[in-house]
């Protein structure tokens, strides 16, 4: 796509503002992208990760100094809406700018170059969740949190506290790490998703489990599928980062439980935007490692969500939704 706001000044740095769409042209930036984040102390982001945003956002925008390095990105990644061919939204993430490039307007082009192609789709703007230095950007550009007590932190524990979830008479549940199994089985997460979001993610979904270490869990009741994850090992970490979770509260726990009784000496991390599940985390154990400023916004006039949000336990990752 073609320069937004190229040649802008600040200071003794000129810089142009660009976006690209290609998967080659995405994968290419992200030995920049991640010079960024590192500029930014975003150290929980490796080169890894950032391929594996990389690979499942729709776009990058890019602030680009005239060295090549950047001043700034963030991500788009489209959702088409489930009973709509020609609409949809797009998911704002990692929205970054370096130190030395703050209040000089950098977050600003950015949002209304994101903003100009969400339109252009017939897109909604929107994003996960926004951290205490991004939520006021957010709320000046117009962005609104819904429902408007929207909130999401990152839930975790060991992997013997999270087996101890209580789980319900009748509900069982089953992990698959063979790759086979997992393309077999995705059938069932992507229909759960689609309820509990609104949206069509087929793409995306079957990109994300695709992911180095990716397992997907089902959870049944009576013969019928009523949950689903995904979950990835984390490349820094090692934790076992579960999402999205999606069901009934019941499945949930019967997910990360049959998860954790497998893998002992890891972590569970959860990015929880539901505040009744959150609080049976609590009781169980969990800890909030990490609370966002809000949950879900949107640059629109909504007083709910698509989906049913009821069904939506866990995101599939910050930047991603």
């Amino acid at each position: 796509m073609g320069e937004a706001g190229a040649g802008d000044t600040f200071g003794q740095a000129a810089l142009t503002y660009d976006c690209f769409e290609a998967l080659e042209q995405r994968m290419e930036l992200a030995e920049k992208l991640l010079d960024l984040s590192q500029a930014c102390n975003w150290m929980h982001y490796d080169f890894s990760k950032w391929q594996t945003l990389l690979v499942n956002c729709s776009g990058v925008f890019v602030a680009q100094q005239m060295d090549g390095s950047l001043a700034g990105c963030c991500l788009r990644t489209s959702c088409r809406l489930t009973d709509s061919e020609g609409s949809g939204f797009s998911g704002l993430g990692m929205m970054l700018v370096h130190p030395s490039f703050r209040g000089c307007g950098v977050a600003k082009h950015l949002l209304t170059a994101f903003r100009k192609r969400a339109e252009d789709l017939n897109h909604t703007c929107m994003l996960a969740c926004a951290t205490d230095v991004g939520h006021p950007v957010y709320v000046k550009h117009g962005y609104k949190a819904v429902p408007p007590n929207a909130i999401c932190a990152k839930m975790s524990a060991s992997c013997p506290v999270a087996a101890t979830l209580a789980t319900a008479e009748g509900v069982s549940a089953a992990t698959y790490k063979e790759q086979e199994a997992v393309a077999v089985k995705l059938r069932y997460l992507i229909s759960l998703d689609k309820e509990a979001t609104g949206f069509d993610r087929t793409e995306v979904l079957t990109t994300f489990s695709r992911s180095d270490s990716a397992m997907l869990s089902l959870a049944w009741q009576g013969g019928n599928v009523i949950g689903a994850c995904l979950t990835t090992i984390d490349s820094q970490t090692g934790a076992l980062n579960v999402g999205p979770l999606l069901g009934t509260e019941v499945a949930a726990n019967a997910l990360i439980a049959d998860v954790a009784h497998q893998f002992p000496e890891r972590s569970v991390v959860i990015w929880c935007s539901h505040v009744g599940y959150m609080e049976i985390l609590q009781q169980t154990g969990f800890t909030a490692v990490a609370s966002m400023a809000a949950g879900l916004m949107v640059l629109a006039d909504m007083s709910e969500m698509v989906g049913d949000r009821s069904k939506y336990l866990g995101l599939m990752q910050p930047a991603l939704g």
